[in-house]
């Protein structure tokens, strides 16, 4: 995957720096990351992040790195360095799926259609109680 490998580029023998494989981390998990240039985005869960840093380190696994910094959080070093490489992160929190309201996600919910991204006030079972 073209992130993974810019990542790599980026960080280089760095990531093996206990103190920016954590830097790592937080700017991976949660956060989309999208080269404007080519169309492509990258997004890893807390997990998924643990495991790249694990890979580009060449040891250990997903658990040495899980949750071993803040998540949603690009360092200055980290987004400056992709962002190089044409690489922009978005850390802005998801908007709520309900048309016209602009609160933050709080709520992924299961439906027949597939998953809702809301806010508490419209999740789709308090919305049905509310409406009963």
């Amino acid at each position: 995957m073209a992130f993974e490998d810019d990542l790599r580029t980026a960080m280089g023998a760095d990531i093996q720096n206990d103190e920016i494989a954590t830097q790592v981390w937080s700017a991976l998990a949660n956060v989309t990351w999208y080269h404007p240039e080519s169309k492509q985005e990258a997004g890893y869960s807390f997990r998924a992040a643990g495991g790249l840093i694990a890979d580009l380190r060449g040891n250990g696994d997903y658990m040495d790195w899980y949750c071993s910094g803040p998540y949603a959080t690009v360092s200055d070093r980290i987004g400056r360095a992709m962002k190089k490489l044409g690489w922009i992160a978005d850390t802005m929190p998801e908007i709520c799926d309900e048309p016209g309201c602009l609160e933050f996600v709080s709520c992924w919910t299961p439906t027949e259609g597939g998953y809702r991204n809301t806010c508490g006030k419209h999740q789709p079972e308090r919305a049905a109680l509310k409406n009963r």
